[in-house]
């Protein structure tokens, strides 16, 4: 476990349609899905800095939500429907040696910046949009 570490557990704050921030220096680790499902003005959730996945529905109508930064030191895997329509989603910031999601995940990704470290391997991404920016 990482020291500092956040846990917020499924549904926890889905359909939240008032919530625009969720302050705190914690680094957040999303449990089970659709944790902040539907909450259509949250702009900033802590530093926007997670660990771990992102499990199914995570972020699905978040539309106000600009930034990703996501970590972890073995895969990261960002499920099915995880950022679907995250339509204010610009930038992605990924710390991990690789990266899975699937085709349908891709369409919402596809005109996001992501950002990578340089040994940062895009695994089964297929991208076709956006820019990849290796930092």
């Amino acid at each position: 476990p990482t020291l500092g570490l956040l846990v917020i557990s499924q549904e926890a704050f889905a359909d939240c349609n008032s919530l625009r921030a969720f302050q705190t220096s914690r680094i957040i680790s999303l449990n089970g899905g659709q944790n902040f499902q539907r909450c259509h003005k949250l702009e900033m959730i802590g530093s926007n800095h997670f660990y771990g996945d992102i499990p199914r529905q995570a972020f699905q109508g978040c539309i106000s939500l600009s930034s990703l930064i996501l970590e972890k030191s073995s895969d990261i895997e960002i499920e099915r429907e995880a950022l679907d329509w995250c339509s204010g989603m610009k930038d992605v910031y990924i710390k991990a040696p690789n990266v899975r999601c699937d085709k349908e995940t891709l369409e919402y990704l596809r005109w996001k910046r992501i950002h990578c470290k340089p040994d940062c391997n895009l695994v089964d991404l297929g991208y076709e949009g956006g820019e990849i920016i290796i930092e």
